[in-house]
C-alpha cells in the first residue's frame, strides 16, 4: 500500500511538472533538419519551408500555440533537443529504441529511403550491398537500420546527404542510403552525374513528433492537432502540395498516358459492371414484387370469386406469364392465354382430358409438359430453354406450386413459367464483362494485388504471383506476416 501511494505521488508530480512547463511557455519550439527536401528545408530567402513545416504551423494553429521553427543541421537538432525540455523534434523517424528513449506522437507521414549507387555498380538484391561501402548521414536512422540488419560493416558517416551524393558522384564510395525524394532533388539541383537509383528493397519509415518522456501532455495535444487537421482536410491539402505535385512532375509522360488509358478503360468497365448489377438487382426486385403482388391478388380473387370459373379464367388469362395446371394423373386441366399463344395450338386441343403423351403437339412441347410432373412439394426449375412455335429461343424460370381445388378437393400442381430471356442475356453480358476485367488485370505487367480492410489478400494478378513465386490458393486470406519475414512485411 505504501509503494502504491509513493508511485501515485510520483505520477502526480510528473503531470503537474508537465503542466507547469506548458503554462510557463505557450510557444512550441520545433527543431528539425535544414536539408530534408521536401519534408523541411531552408528556401532561397532563408525561410523554413516544407511539408513538415506546414504541418507544424497547422497543428500549432488548431491547438492555439505559437511556434518557433528552427531548421539546423541534424547534429545540432539532437544537441539542442537534449538541452531544452520544451523542444520538439518535428521529423523523428520511429524505431523501437527511440520509442523507449523519447515520447513520440502518432505517425503523421512516412519517408522512403533508397540506395543510390554509382552507375557502374549494379545492385539487384540486399546481398549485393553487404560488401560495399555505404555512405549515410551521421545520426540518421539509416545508419541504425543498416547496422541492426547486418547489411554492411563498411558504413561511411558524413554530415549531410548532399555531401554523401557528391562523394558518390566522384566515384569515391559504392553507394549511399538516403531519403529518395531528397536524393533526387539534390541530384537535380547540383546536376550530379554517375549516379543511379536502384529499386529500393527497404521499407518506408514512419515520421513522428518527439519530445521528452515526461512531456506527455504536449504530445497528447500534438496528437489531437494531427487528428483535427486530418479530419478538416488541411492535411490532405498540404500533402498534395508537397508530394503529389512533385511526384507528378517526375513521372514519365508516356507512362502517364498509358496509365490514364488503362484507368479510363478500367473505370468504364467498372461503371458498366456496376450498371448491369444495379439493373439486374432492380429487375429481380421488380419481378419479385410483381410475383408476390400477383400471388396475393390471386389469393384474394380465389376467396372472392370461388364460384365463378369464368371470371377466374379471365383473370388468369390476363397474367403475362405462362400458367398451366396438372392433376395427379398428369392431365393438363388449366392453361392460360400466354401458354396457348406460346405453344401455338388451340386451348381446346391442349385441355383434352388425356395424358400429355397422347397430345398431337410438337415433341419439344411434349417434353416440356412431361418434365413437369405432379408434385405435392414446391419446385423451382431455373433457366429452362425452349423455343416458341415461331422458333424464337426463350429462357424460363419454372415454378411448381401444389394446391387443392376448393370445389372438387382435387390435388393439382400449378406451373408458372416466367420469361427471363432478357435477364439471362444481362447475366451473360455481366459474366463477359467480368471475364474481360479479369483478363485485363492479369495482362498488366505491373504487380497488382488487392486486400481487404484487415490486410488479408483477396486476389492478385499473374505478374504479382510470378514475381513472388506464389499460387493463388497459397495467397488468398493470408497477411504479409504469414507470407514474408517481419522486416519485409513491415
Amino acid at each position: 500500500m505504501k509503494h502504491i501511494k509513493t508511485i501515485s505521488l510520483i505520477l502526480l508530480i510528473l503531470i503537474l511538472k508537465s503542466s507547469f512547463i506548458l503554462a510557463q511557455n505557450d510557444t512550441i519550439i520545433f527543431l528539425s533538419d535544414r536539408n530534408l527536401y521536401p519534408y523541411e528545408f531552408v528556401d532561397n530567402f532563408g525561410e523554413p519551408v516544407g511539408f513538415d513545416v506546414d504541418i507544424m504551423n497547422a497543428i500549432a494553429n488548431v491547438i492555439d500555440y505559437d511556434t518557433d521553427i528552427k531548421l539546423v543541421p541534424w547534429a545540432e537538432v539532437l544537441k539542442e533537443f537534449s538541452e531544452k525540455k520544451n523542444n520538439i523534434v518535428a521529423c523523428m523517424i520511429y524505431s523501437k529504441e527511440r520509442s523507449k528513449k523519447y515520447c513520440l506522437s502518432k505517425p503523421f507521414n512516412i519517408i522512403s529511403y533508397s540506395i543510390f549507387t554509382r552507375k557502374d555498380l549494379i545492385i539487384n538484391t540486399l546481398d549485393d550491398i553487404k560488401s560495399k561501402k555505404i555512405i549515410v548521414q551521421k545520426g540518421d536512422i539509416a545508419q541504425d537500420y543498416l547496422i541492426e540488419n547486418n547489411y554492411s560493416p563498411n558504413i561511411i558517416e558524413v554530415e549531410n546527404q548532399e555531401k554523401a551524393l557528391k562523394l558518390l558522384s566522384s566515384g569515391k564510395y559504392d553507394c549511399a542510403y538516403i531519403p529518395k525524394l531528397l536524393g533526387l532533388k539534390i541530384i537535380e539541383k547540383l546536376e550530379l552525374k554517375n549516379i543511379s537509383v536502384s529499386i529500393s528493397p527497404f521499407p518506408s519509415k514512419e515520421i513522428c513528433f518527439a519530445t521528452y518522456k515526461t512531456n506527455t501532455l504536449l504530445i497528447s495535444k500534438i496528437n489531437k492537432g494531427i487528428d483535427i487537421i486530418k479530419k478538416s482536410g488541411e492535411y490532405s491539402k498540404i500533402y498534395t502540395k508537397w508530394f503529389v505535385s512533385y511526384q507528378n512532375q517526375h513521372l514519365n509522360k508516356s507512362f502517364i498516358r498509358g496509365l490514364i488509358i488503362i484507368g479510363i478503360l478500367l473505370f468504364a468497365i467498372i461503371l458498366v459492371v456496376l450498371f448491369w448489377i444495379w439493373l439486374l438487382k432492380r429487375q429481380v426486385k421488380q419481378k419479385t414484387i410483381e410475383i408476390n403482388n400477383e400471388l396475393n391478388q390471386r389469393k384474394q380473387i380465389q376467396k372472392q370469386l370461388v364460384s365463378s370459373e369464368k371470371r377466374t379464367r379471365q383473370i388468369i388469362n390476363l397474367v403475362p406469364y405462362i400458367i398451366f395446371a396438372k392433376d395427379e394423373k398428369n392431365n393438363i386441366i388449366l392453361a392460360n392465354k400466354a401458354a396457348v399463344d406460346f405453344i401455338g395450338i388451340s386451348a381446346n386441343e391442349l385441355l383434352i382430358k388425356k395424358k400429355v403423351k397422347n397430345l398431337t403437339v410438337n415433341n419439344k412441347y411434349v417434353e416440356l409438359f412431361k418434365k413437369i410432373q405432379y408434385s405435392d412439394t414446391k419446385q423451382f426449375i431455373p433457366k429452362y430453354p425452349i423455343e416458341d412455335y415461331k422458333g424464337n429461343k426463350k429462357t424460363f424460370n419454372l415454378m411448381t406450386i401444389p394446391y387443392t381445388e376448393y370445389s372438387s378437393n382435387e390435388k393439382v400442381t400449378l406451373v408458372i413459367a416466367i420469361d427471363i430471356t432478357s435477364q439471362n442475356k444481362i447475366e451473360n453480358s455481366l459474366i463477359r464483362e467480368k471475364s474481360i476485367l479479369h483478363s485485363i488485370i492479369h495482362s498488366i505487367p505491373d504487380l497488382v494485388f488487392y486486400k481487404d480492410i484487415d490486410g488479408k489478400y483477396i486476389g492478385a494478378n499473374s505478374s504479382f504471383l510470378d514475381f513472388y513465386n506464389l499460387k493463388t490458393k497459397n495467397l488468398i486470406g493470408k497477411t504479409d506476416y504469414e507470407l514474408y519475414d517481419n522486416n519485409k512485411a513491415d
